[in-house]
């Protein structure tokens, strides 16, 4: 009875044993290799760019180290895990480091998302995983020697990670883990139980449906259900309004329009006061045109604000989506912060589409194609907006910022012109 214990345990030890072995072995053989190529280096050359798909008259060298101390200690810093290592992604990797023994090029590595090492035409099965602690010191080094980016990319990464795990949790206080869960399920299994033969439209119609059943067996009274729904589309507050995360078009297209009148506006007003509440009533009553459900004597006092927080929105596409509700609230106040809008230099970061769009939100003109969202900066496209409404107050506006541009904004102004006096004359 004693042998038999003793071998039961023995075996077991002996696999761990050859695992770690395995281990150390696997890792020696990947971290050795490439010390050995790399053995007489006299230049490391860091550059943009990855190992393959190069446009080598765009690389730029990012730093050239010739201190023989300064490449031993980068060498040293490589320590790969050879458990985890295999495999490639489908990147080239950025930057690239090519150590060079005068001027033969001895190995050309590429760094991949900070984590992993490819040896272009090397002895690697696959890309080399760094170790934990190897990650760290390359990032540190590079960092040290004005090659930044990595550990700035570490950093983005962090704060993403950090920001899913805010919002997951506040998602979860919203609306209760119990019934997020069950909502996923339901819209689960509604796709799973759907006719292949159907539309994806009609399928995504009843996963929407049978969430919104989940979500209303959980609702409390009234007044904290639209809180709580509002609420939840501003978690995500500096996300665009042309994508739905989690169950938020649960809330928009089926939740929130059930609700109306004065207790709507009740809400809207309390939730309005900080950050989340004003991000999350501004993508419902002017995102998803939810003013509609307001009665007009509280259009003037909820709206205003709305509009001026969506019209600062940092995605192009929902400030624009908020000037399409703006042209259609026919309002002497609404034109008026289309005209704000008028005079608001381009974002710096809005470019042309290289092709002209066909698709998104457009406005139809009298004798030619529709004019499509994204090929206007703001300004030109508050100028169409205001065409829609038959603002003619906004004639002279647009006139001067017509007279003020260039092509191709001077041509499509002068479309907008066109369309805002044919329905300037229709106005009553």
């Amino acid at each position: 009875m004693k042998k038999k214990t003793i071998v039961s345990v023995a075996i077991p030890l002996v696999i761990v044993g050859l695992i770690f072995a395995t281990h150390a072995a696997l890792s020696y053989h990947w971290t050795t290799s490439l010390r050995t190529a790399l053995w007489g280096t006299t230049r490391l050359r860091i550059r943009t760019g990855g190992t393959c798909c190069r446009r080598i008259e765009e690389e730029k060298t990012l730093a050239e180290i010739t201190n023989p101390q300064e490449i031993e200690r980068f060498l040293k810093a490589i320590d790969i895990d050879g458990w985890r290592s295999g495999g490639v992604c489908l990147c080239c990797g950025d930057p690239t480091f090519e150590f060079y023994a005068g001027d033969r090029l001895l190995a050309m590595i590429g760094y991949h998302h900070g984590e992993r090492l490819r040896w272009a035409s090397g002895k690697w099965a696959g890309d080399g995983q760094l170790t934990a602690a190897s990650r760290n010191l390359l990032i540190s080094w590079l960092s040290q020697h004005g090659v930044d980016g990595p550990r700035q990319a570490r950093e983005q990464e962090r704060k993403y990670r950090a920001e899913e795990q805010r919002v997951e949790k506040r998602y979860a206080e919203l609306a209760g883990k119990q019934t997020l869960a069950a909502a996923t399920a339901a819209r689960r299994k509604a796709w799973q139980s759907s006719s292949p033969r159907e539309e994806t439209r009609v399928r995504a119609e009843k996963q929407l449906k049978s969430a919104a059943e989940v979500f209303q067996k959980y609702e409390k009274d009234t007044r904290t259900s639209i809180e709580r729904y509002l609420r939840f589309l501003g978690v995500r507050h500096d996300e665009a309004w042309s994508s739905y995360w989690e169950s938020e078009a649960v809330i928009a297209m089926r939740l929130l329009p059930r609700y109306k009148g004065p207790e709507l506006a009740e809400v809207a007003m309390a939730v309005m006061q900080d950050e989340e509440g004003m991000s999350g009533a501004a993508r419902w009553f002017i995102g998803e045109q939810g003013w509609r459900n307001l009665e007009t004597s509280d259009r003037e006092r909820i709206l205003p604000p709305l509009v001026q927080r969506a019209l600062q929105h940092p995605h192009a596409g929902s400030r624009k989506i908020a000037m399409v509700s703006l042209s259609e609230m026919d309002s002497a106040w609404a034109a008026a912060l289309l005209r704000g809008v008028l005079a608001r230099p381009t974002d710096p970061q809005w470019t042309r589409p290289e092709v002209r769009p066909r698709y998104g939100r457009k406005i139809d003109l009298p004798d030619s194609e529709p004019v499509y969202a994204d090929e206007c900066s703001d300004a030109v496209w508050a100028a169409f907006c205001l065409a829609k409404m038959g603002s003619h107050d906004s004639l002279p506006a647009i006139q001067k910022l017509a007279d003020e541009s260039r092509e191709p904004d001077r041509d499509l102004l002068k479309k907008a012109l066109l369309l805002l006096r044919q329905n300037a004359d229709k106005t009553p």
